[in-house]
């Protein structure tokens, strides 16, 4: 009996291959994910023409999930893996890992362009500031610069010709 319970808690507690720490969700063990040097092994040796991006870009391109020569941005794959997860033959299990996946990678990119306008926009508005600072300040230095002849008029009284009205002879 304590054999079974040993070998039980052997298997959801077994060290994790990645690098994550967090424990799974009561009832639900952390699954042990393979590093990507394992993946890449396991991928290597199983049959299939995916291996590689260039293969991936390829076999998406035959089978009509890309166009040929279509860009495949973030937005494509989650489509792409939304779409593949509809697929009547994908084992549930198997369709919400790639749902979830789609999902949390959407999220990201979402983060990331929403993080990039936010940085973009404070850029702007922060050189804005400092040129609006700056013409404010040279403004302000003109305002209490002392009277200079060359760039104000003088206020000494000068006398002023004598304009004649009459007719010269």
């Amino acid at each position: 009996m304590d054999r079974d319970k040993d070998r039980d808690k052997s298997k959801t507690t077994k060290p994790s291959t990645s690098s994550s720490t967090q424990e799974g969700t009561p009832g639900h063990p952390q699954r042990n994910l393979n590093t990507q040097s394992d993946i890449n092994a396991l991928i290597a040796g199983s049959p299939g023409p995916v291996s590689n991006p260039s293969e991936a870009r390829k076999w998406l391109e035959t089978k009509g999930w890309i166009l040929n020569g279509e860009s495949y941005t973030c937005t494509k794959i989650v489509n792409i893996l939304l779409t593949a997860s509809l697929l009547p033959k994908i084992p549930l299990e198997a369709a919400n890992a790639i749902r979830a996946a789609a999902f949390l990678l959407e999220d990201d990119v979402t983060d990331k362009i929403s993080s990039a306008i936010a940085s973009a926009v404070a850029t702007k508005i922060k050189s804005d500031l400092t040129d609006i600072t700056s013409n404010l300040t040279a403004s302000h230095s003109l305002t209490l610069a002392p009277p200079n002849r060359l760039t104000r008029p003088s206020t000494s009284k000068m006398p002023l010709p004598k304009l004649s009205l009459q007719s010269s002879p």
